[in-house]
């Protein structure tokens, strides 16, 4: 990207992107590449692409681990099943999952903060307990091991 941009306006362009693809088939990395670049060149977001910036690897890597993120999410979720979970709140706790697990370099109440943020920006706030408390759950496990 041109300018900085700073990580939580990128962590909103994610989960914005994420959301997209929720009613679209991405069925490989080069497509979800494609995909991000038609997104960032939309008027709205004005933005050029780059290999390196935050908010691709931050895509990569959900769009890679979803599968197992979602496994750890109905582990979890007790007597929750993933589509009960609402579209925006699922994705904010994927992004968070993903950074507590492969990005230890970043705090935890960051990650937090930022899930909260993104909830608080486009999804339901009456989710936010519930949110925090997988997040915490997923942080404690990963500090035993």
């Amino acid at each position: 990207m041109s300018k900085h941009i700073s990580r939580r306006t990128e962590r909103k362009l994610v989960a914005q992107f994420l959301y997209s693809l929720e009613y679209v088939e991405c069925p490989s990395i080069a497509k979800l590449e494609e995909y991000f670049i038609q997104y960032l060149a939309t008027e709205e977001n004005g933005r050029e692409y780059n290999s390196e910036d935050f908010s691709w690897q931050l895509i990569c890597g959900v769009w890679a681990k979803q599968e197992k993120i979602n496994d750890i999410i109905t582990t979890l979720s007790r007597n929750w099943k993933l589509e009960r979970i609402g579209k925006m709140e699922l994705i904010a706790l994927r992004i968070a999952l993903y950074e507590i697990l492969y990005t230890p370099e970043i705090p935890k109440n960051v990650v937090v903060k930022e899930a909260l943020d993104i909830i608080t920006a486009f999804g339901d706030t009456g989710a936010n307990t519930f949110i925090v408390g997988i997040i915490e759950q997923v942080a404690r496990e990963r500090e035993e091991i």
